[in-house]
């Protein structure tokens, strides 16, 4: 049976690519957040698809629309006016 094959990056190399310490990520595999393969007795890898997606699902989704400021005041011969 043939399975697709999957990258696996090192523990640091997600820690580099997650900003984050090598420990943050062994917690992130203890708790399912991130797929890890074990690879002998002590080798532990990262599935970089999960990286990818753990991205993706904590992604902070910015504001579509700019808000525009609004100026009230302007400065007119040195004296503050207000605007109508």
């Amino acid at each position: 049976m043939d399975t697709p094959k999957q990258k696996l990056i090192h523990i640091k190399r997600a820690a580099d690519i997650l900003g984050c310490e090598r420990k943050h990520i062994y917690k992130l595999i203890n708790s399912k957040k991130l797929d890890a393969v074990r690879i002998g007795v002590r080798g532990i890898r990262v599935v970089a698809e999960s990286v990818d997606c753990f991205i993706e699902r904590n992604r902070i989704i910015k504001p579509k629309k700019k808000i525009e400021r609004k100026k009230y005041f302007t400065k007119n011969a040195g004296k503050i006016k207000k605007q109508h």
